[in-house]
């Protein structure tokens, strides 16, 4: 059964490098969108543990990590907390 999952992860990983070919990173990320495959809430709970998980081993609490990518994502603290507490579902 995981030999059919890995041969369609990579068919369709072949299908879109052939989609996204010559098309820069964020030229990627945006295709990936346009054909919904990426879901917007989850690219934004993902930069926001990243950042935290940045932050803190930079040495910040994480009360103020959780403060400092808010400001930088451009949300509230409860929204941040939100994306790193809780799992969104599509």
């Amino acid at each position: 059964m995981t030999h059919h999952k890995d041969k369609n992860i990579r068919t369709a990983g072949e299908v879109l490098q052939k989609e996204c070919r010559g098309l820069s990173s964020c030229q990627t990320i945006e295709r990936l969108f346009d054909l919904g495959l990426l879901s917007n809430k989850r690219c934004k709970a993902y930069l926001a543990k990243r950042l935290v998980a940045d932050f803190t081993r930079k040495g910040m609490a994480k009360m103020d990590a959780l403060e400092a990518t808010a400001a930088q994502m451009g949300c509230s603290f409860a929204t941040v907390r939100n994306y790193i507490y809780f799992n969104f579902k599509d």
